[in-house]
């Protein structure tokens, strides 16, 4: 693996007035592929990690722009060796709560930088194993919680429903008892104005009931 250091670039005024941001260029003579990765000082690590940090320890899940931040954390500003960036992804993968989708893209990417930053061929299967199933347990949780939850938003709605038909028939009910009320009083305002009709009129009434 050879590393390059960047010089001052020269190109137009108006896109670039000092050095590069990137600082660090690294490049794999592999006899079958060749790759390389930039290291740029423009983003801080630190800031990126702290943020992930925070939310891991207050056990809040993380979106899909903190799983790139850890994705591409070895091409930030970290000033950490190969083997500590690999303990904090790890660190990163097996405490944090995210979506069983971006879950497996950490995973994939942890293992590819595991492969690539260490030497150690034992180390490296060892912890890719680890990594692999943990993937598999880690994606059988997060499913289950996500039909948990699932499970739980019915119940809540159905809760919702059943709170709405109780108020639906609360009110019914205070409707009927209005108009109970209503009939009451106008039965005893007709037994007011009886004690004064004629008693032909009375006993009409009386025939009718």
């Amino acid at each position: 693996m050879q590393t390059v250091k960047l010089k001052r670039l020269l190109t137009d005024d108006n896109f670039h007035t000092g050095y590069s941001d990137i600082t660090k260029y690294i490049a794999s003579n592999d006899i079958f592929v060749k790759t390389g990765w930039i290291e740029t000082r423009k983003i801080d690590a630190s800031i990126r990690l702290n943020n992930i940090y925070f939310k891991i320890n207050n056990n809040q899940e993380l979106n899909a722009y903190d799983i790139c931040d850890a994705c591409i954390l070895p091409v930030y500003n970290h000033g950490k060796s190969n083997e500590e960036l690999i303990d904090i992804l790890v660190y990163i993968t097996k405490n944090c709560k995210t979506t069983a989708f971006l879950f497996e893209i950490l995973i994939t990417c942890v293992c590819a930088w595991i492969n690539y930053l260490l030497t150690d061929k034992k180390k490296i299967d060892k912890m890719i194993g680890d990594l692999k199933m943990m993937s598999e347990i880690g994606f059988k949780e997060m499913w289950d919680h996500i039909q948990y939850k699932r499970y739980m938003g019915l119940i809540e709605l159905k809760d919702e429903e059943l709170h709405q038909r109780e108020e639906t028939i609360s009110q019914q009910a205070d409707a009927l008892s209005q108009k109970d009320e209503e009939l009451h009083q106008k039965d005893e305002t007709i037994e007011k104005l009886l004690q004064y009709a004629p008693d032909s009129v009375k006993n009409d009434l009386k025939n009718i009931k």
